[in-house]
């Protein structure tokens, strides 16, 4: 597991998990509920934590902005918000 962001006023972690290291999972600590992000972010085999500049969890929404390597060797950045309900 390896945290991203953190929400220690609602009892919210986001971390990267899953077998191979390839899931975004929002859990609510004490009421013990997970949901799986569907982040839609190709990382080619590599950790996908090494594609993530920061993430902020609001109320009801993860923000990510994504760090990508394009072709020719330039970054690409993305921000994309999820919805998230627990």
């Amino acid at each position: 597991m390896y945290d991203i962001a953190i929400d220690s006023v609602n009892n919210r972690l986001v971390y990267i998990g899953g077998k191979d290291y390839d899931k975004i999972i929002v859990e609510h600590l004490s009421k013990r509920k997970m949901v799986t992000i569907q982040h839609g972010f190709d990382s080619k085999g590599a950790f996908l934590g090494s594609f993530i500049e920061n993430a902020h969890l609001s109320e009801n929404a993860l923000t990510i902005n994504w760090v990508e390597l394009s072709n020719d060797g330039k970054e690409q950045k993305m921000i994309r918000t999820y919805q998230v309900q627990l």
